[in-house]
């Protein structure tokens, strides 16, 4: 079966999550994607978290390089002239003196697609501040939508996200220079990665001035509530048909019928009326129970699971997007194609293993690469 990046070669440069994530999606749908890891060293999530190494370089190969040496970058150069897209994930500036950076490498192979991860993008007056995701999604705004600023949410967007623009920048590229015949360099900023994703609220407060709320205020019917059971649901009711279910369910045709409630912007407005009305009425059965009665009627909702629910939840179960690979869970491909879909060939790479045949592909002999070794070079 042709997968839908099958013969796409991409070099990944990059090290712990952005670039890796980035790098993985690519991956899972085909593309060979060729980790250059520093020799003896590597990606230092190996290290740090080897379970979240593994699940975010499945389908990847390993080659060691280092690229402190002129052998080293002449390897790389090599490689380059077979590659579509280099991703790296430096701070800005350290590719170019490494010899490795978008100009030096265009030199080699002018078709080829650049991509450049880094905090808060190649100029701007943040350019060359160190950083990681707390630090973008503090600049960007996101932290003071979590509730409370000293409690940061476990879910690292910035760099989820800036692996995501990178995966699907890439994409455009390969699709432009089909066009164009032309390569091109890409740089992404995980602080605009993650102001992206903040643009309707953004658009949000320059319309009423207001800073959208991290509590329950104005979305009393738009959250999460605890049942008797101590277990919490989430409820979603924006459109006013299912407020009108909600109401019904819960035993409060007067709040359907009540013209203080009849709209979003007036439910909002009336937030305090409603709330202690819902967290009273959830308190009166389970999470199970409430689950079954609101979807039966129409209700937007849905449990708090915990990681452990999450994996044995049936709908998760159903869609198959955990995978139980190298002796623990990890989430696969999150999107199906009906006629190339993606999949998993290869587990995570280990350190330099494909070094050896990447390199007799690129016409090194068995002496020359065992010349290389030697010196440290791979």
């Amino acid at each position: 079966m042709v997968m839908a990046l099958e013969g796409i070669r991409i070099l990944d440069l990059t090290r712990l999550l952005p670039g890796p994530y980035g790098s993985l999606l690519l991956a899972d749908l085909g593309a060979e994607v060729v980790k250059v890891e520093q020799p003896g060293f590597g990606d230092y999530l190996r290290r740090i978290n080897h379970p979240r190494f593994s699940s975010l370089n499945r389908n990847k190969k390993s080659i060691t390089l280092n690229l402190k040496t002129d052998e080293g970058r002449e390897v790389f150069y090599r490689l380059v002239k077979t590659a579509d897209a280099v991703m790296e994930g430096n701070r800005p500036g350290v590719a170019d003196r490494l010899g490795v950076g978008y100009q030096q490498v265009s030199l080699h192979n002018p078709a080829i697609i650049y991509c450049s991860i880094s905090g808060f993008g190649q100029d701007g007056p943040y350019r060359d501040r160190p950083g990681h995701d707390i630090n973008y999604m503090g600049v960007a705004g996101a932290l003071t939508l979590a509730g409370s600023v000293q409690e940061p949410p476990p879910l690292p967007i910035a760099d989820y996200s800036s692996g995501m623009f990178a995966a699907f920048s890439i994409l455009a590229a390969l699709i432009a220079r089909e066009k164009t015949g032309r390569g091109q360099y890409i740089d992404v900023s995980m602080t605009d990665g993650v102001i992206s994703w903040m643009g309707p609220l953004f658009a949000d407060y320059q319309a009423d001035g207001k800073v959208p709320a991290s509590t329950r205020s104005g979305r009393a019917h738009y959250g999460v509530f605890q049942c008797s059971d101590k277990k919490y649901i989430t409820l979603g009711v924006v459109e006013d048909w299912f407020w009108k279910n909600l109401c019904r369910v819960i035993g409060r045709q007067d709040m359907a019928d009540d013209p203080r409630y009849g709209d979003l912007f007036s439910r909002n407005l009336h937030w305090r009326d409603i709330y202690p009305v819902l967290e009273g009425a959830f308190k009166t059965k389970s999470r199970d129970e409430w689950l079954k009665i609101l979807n039966d009627d129409d209700v937007p909702c849905g449990p708090v699971n915990t990681i452990e629910d999450a994996a044995r939840d049936p709908h998760v179960l159903h869609r198959c997007i955990l995978l139980g690979k190298e002796g623990f869970w990890g989430a696969g491909f999150p999107v199906r194609l009906s006629d190339t879909p993606a999949s998993t060939r290869l587990k995570s790479p280990g350190l330099g293993e494909h070094t050896g045949p990447i390199l007799a592909e690129l016409g090194y002999s068995i002496p020359q690469i065992n010349e290389l070794r030697k010196q440290g070079i791979v």
